[in-house]
């Protein structure tokens, strides 16, 4: 039976508005919408300057801020100390910014989006319909981010505190997404209680007093001199009870605002009024200066000046992976270009952008600085009786003259085979040793592309490029670094020659790959565990490593071995049961009652609840399957379900490192078939040898 053909297209009728509701009749149907009203932003007065620096999103900041490294939460501390902290969104009940202080909520300094993390960090909210939040669950003296914030306050270390424009309390107009304010002190922490719940609170003082600050209005005045400032302390008193100092905050009277003590959040013998007004000698209060009072880093750091000019040894190393501050325009640039900083993407031709950039010359690696063997490459590779530990598969062996063969077999799912290359394989023409040199020198358009599953910015550890039909898992890859095999460099193509080889000698001559995903690792970076699980992904992924060595292992996907999700009553679908997953010899007879039809889909489901309920603490998964693979070796993953119910990762472990994985993936559209199209020349071609 053909399919069905899609109605025609509707003409619409005329809206007629009624109230807040419209009536449109298309063809005799009447559609009733409510009218969608949206607010328009307040506007807000324009602040005074320019921040010393910004970023559009924290993954820019915290790649180059060091005392904000913090990517989701809003409290960055190193050894217990606070360093840095973040205004955004709902600052919570009753908080206050004006040109030098700022009181705001622990458990709030976080946007909405962010939500769990803020929980987790400092106590328990929640956001509302209308974007504010309320607390859900109170908090302590222990509660994170408040001992921190005590060792920042005695150890007189100051903090640097970014300000997002969608905070509610500034009340100004920002210029930028997020905007480094200045650096502060933490003057005070305190505890009071809102609807029943306890909650910190801190207050923030700008640290340079005589500098008129950036966010101040337009407009504004120049801030008092500092001596003609009259900074007497706000009134403090001793708790009769707890024995303990605490400012008079408020105008209604003073309190106790120490948590533990039960006077606490008294005004004499009652509870203080919701509609509380901070008292103004509290608010006058500053600090005098102090010479030790220092930060943990500069305000704005300057990377670039801390490269030699004459020496490139740094090139491969983690501190190159690190943003800058664009001297031009103070934005903050993650590193995401092989060779260089880009303020903006070379491909964006819009005029207003900034055009600054900081390029590295990636000097050449010789491959003697990455094999750590005396010789590169063993003449032979050989491996004796090596007992696996019981949770591991082991390999069938085989011997060639070029490879040694190595074949884990995943019952009932497919295997996975590593091919150790020997010496001679290693010195061939356009082989593996020409290969390390050859990419080095070509224009593979490497760059860090967006994880989609990560917070917003946030770029893999390692550099890509991809060659024929588009591979977009897990990253988002721009359109323009997507290249055909037909305007690959040579050493890709050479690179394809060899992966088909390996993938046709495990899946069969009918095996041909259309993409390659080239990528580069520097030193110490690392791949976590994924799938490579492409929509339209065929069964045979094959990957060439060239250069450094690296670890890669395989393990089955959590809720695979385990039988269910996060909790133990959200079970997996049709649970494949395989071998060495948790439970496996309970789960494997009840699975053959089910499919026996012994049992009801009922009775089965409440029975593995059952089994799962046994398992206390399930643990990390552990690899079946680790691999050491060196310069010039294979792998190949094949079979259908293998990137289903198993997953991969490899760490890298010297300076420089290629790894060139080749796969088919279900074209899309004509272009994209054109992309995979390719032909290998006679020299291209490999045999094994």
């Amino acid at each position: 039976m053909g399919k069905r053909k899609a109605p025609p297209a509707v003409s619409q009728g005329p809206r007629k508005r009624v109230g807040k509701w419209f009536f449109q009749f298309p063809r005799g149907r009447l559609v009733v919408e409510a009218e969608k009203k949206k607010e328009d932003p307040p506007k807000l007065p324009p602040v005074c300057g320019e921040p010393p620096a910004w970023a559009e999103t924290r993954t820019e900041l915290s790649d180059a801020i060091p005392w904000f490294r913090m990517v989701q939460g809003g409290m960055h501390q190193l050894d217990k100390v606070l360093l840095g902290a973040l205004i955004d969104s709902d600052s919570g009940p009753r908080a206050f910014m004006d040109d030098e202080i700022v009181l705001t909520t622990l458990w709030v300094i976080v946007p909405p989006s962010e939500l769990e993390i803020a929980n987790d960090q400092s106590g328990g909210g929640k956001q509302k319909e209308d974007g504010k939040w309320e607390l859900t669950k109170g908090h302590g003296e222990s509660a994170k981010g408040i001992p921190a914030a005590r060792t920042s306050m005695a150890t007189k270390t100051a903090v640097g505190i970014v300000i997002g424009d969608q905070n509610t309390i500034l009340r100004r107009k920002l210029p930028h997404r997020f905007n480094i304010l200045a650096y502060f002190r933490v003057s005070y922490i305190w505890f009071e209680k809102y609807n029943g719940t306890t909650f910190g609170r801190i207050r923030y003082d700008k640290v340079d007093l005589a500098e008129k600050s950036w966010w101040a209005a337009e407009g504004s005045g120049e801030p008092v001199p500092l001596d003609r400032r009259r900074n007497g302390r706000p009134e403090s008193r001793q708790c009769s009870t707890c024995h303990q100092l605490s400012f008079r905050v408020y105008d209604q009277g003073w309190m106790c605002l120490q948590s533990t003590c039960r006077r606490f959040w008294k005004i004499g013998e009652s509870d203080p009024p919701l509609d509380l007004t901070y008292n103004s000698a509290f608010l006058r209060f500053r600090e005098d200066p102090d010479e030790s009072l220092l930060p943990y880093s500069s305000l704005v750091p300057d990377l670039l000046s801390t490269f030699p000019n004459d020496i490139s040894d740094y090139h491969f190393s983690p501190i190159t992976l690190k943003g800058i501050v664009c001297p031009l325009c103070r934005k903050c640039v993650s590193r995401k270009w092989w060779n260089g900083w880009w303020c903006t993407d070379p491909s964006d031709s819009t005029a207003s952008s900034c055009r600054f950039n900081k390029r590295l010359d990636m000097p050449p690696v010789s491959l003697r600085s990455v094999v750590p063997d005396l010789e590169i490459g063993a003449i032979k590779r050989a491996v004796g009786p090596n007992p696996k530990p019981p949770h591991q598969i082991p390999p069938d062996v085989q011997f060639s003259r070029a490879y040694l063969k190595l074949t884990y077999h995943i019952e009932r799912v497919g295997s996975v085979t590593h091919f150790m290359a020997n010496r001679d394989t290693l010195g061939r023409p356009n082989g593996p040793n020409d290969l390390f040199a050859q990419l080095q020198a070509a224009n593979l358009g490497l760059r860090r592309n967006r994880l989609r599953t990560m917070a917003e910015g946030t770029l893999t550890k390692h550099f890509a490029t991809n060659y024929g039909v588009p591979y977009k898992f897990t990253v988002d890859m721009p359109s323009n670094y997507n290249i055909r095999f037909s305007e690959a460099p040579l050493a890709v193509m050479h690179a394809l020659g060899r992966l088909t080889w390996a993938a046709r000698t495990v899946a069969g001559e009918d095996t041909l790959p259309n993409e390659l995903l080239l990528v580069g690792y520097f030193e110490t970076m690392s791949m976590g565990y994924h799938d490579d699980g492409e929509s339209g992904l065929g069964p045979t992924v094959t990957t060439l490593s060239l250069g450094g060595r690296a670890t890669m292992k395989v393990r089955m996907k959590r809720e695979y071995y385990l039988g269910f999700h996060k909790s133990r009553d959200d079970l997996v679908k049709d649970d494949p049961v395989l071998v060495g997953c948790c439970k496996y010899e309970e789960r494997i007879a009840l699975k053959g009652e089910f499919d026996n039809r012994s049992i009801t889909k009922e009775q089965y489901d409440q029975r593995r609840t059952e089994i799962f309920k046994t398992v206390i603490k399930p643990g990390q998964v552990k690899p079946l399957i680790e691999m050491r693979l060196q310069h010039g070796d294979f792998v190949v993953m094949h079979g259908a379900n293998l990137q289903k119910y198993y997953e991969h990762s490899v760490e890298t472990s010297d300076k420089l490192r290629y790894a060139l994985t080749a796969r088919y993936i279900k074209p899309k559209n004509e272009a994209e078939r054109r992309a995979g199209e390719f032909q290998l020349t006679s020299d291209m071609e490999y045999n094994g040898e």
